[in-house]
């Protein structure tokens, strides 16, 4: 059979877009990689949200719409919970079709605030349309951007295969982490940017 259920809230619409790609498997956080230290602050920040909607994009080197904008945060938090770095989408981190990608969810949104909170570790290496792009388009149609800096400097340990016991092999990479840029974004939009710890 089927249900269906209506509420009114007053709520914020808010759209997730979390970096997905290979370079997330970095281990900046005391050995937690970055995309385990994303997963669990996302997770934990939909157990924490009511009456607010809240959408899922994942991004790489392509986006795609892993949740439209729902108030079932439990069924949200479940699709949060599998994903991986390097996997879903191509390679790459498209910041620019990411928040793209965003906006569409966001686009017939009634709410009275709309916002996409993005996460990521790197810079924009991928895609046709850029950060600056994207924040200009989500500026003219009102939407505000939040940044969370997903990422440490300096070499971190990166997997990069397992050895013949099934151990992880790893090796120090420089990744590229462009700060300045998440920061324009936000302020261009009327967000704000943070850096996770």
């Amino acid at each position: 059979g089927q249900a269906a259920v209506e509420t009114v809230t007053q709520g914020i619409d808010i759209v997730l877009a979390i970096d997905t790609s290979s370079s997330m498997g970095g281990t900046d956080f005391g050995g937690r990689s970055k995309m385990d230290v994303t997963k669990k602050v996302v997770v934990d920040f939909l157990a924490g949200v009511k009456d607010h909607r809240i959408g899922l994009v994942v991004f790489s080197g392509e986006a795609l719409v892993l949740s439209p904008l729902t108030l079932d945060h439990s069924a949200a938090a479940k699709l949060v919970s599998p994903l991986q770095e390097g996997r879903l989408l191509r390679d790459g981190t498209a910041i620019g079709t990411g928040l793209a990608t965003s906006i569409n969810v966001l686009r017939e949104s009634q709410a009275p605030s709309r916002v996409i909170v993005l996460l990521t570790d790197g810079e924009n290496t991928a895609g046709t349309l850029s950060p600056a792009q994207g924040a200009e388009i989500a500026k003219a149609m009102g939407i505000r951007i939040y940044t969370i800096g997903v990422a440490s400097h300096g070499a971190v340990p990166f997997p990069t295969g397992r050895d013949s016991q099934g151990k992880w092999i790893y090796r120090h990479v420089q990744f590229k982490f462009d700060e300045a840029a998440l920061r324009a974004i936000a302020s261009s939009t009327g967000g704000a940017y943070f850096r996770a710890m």
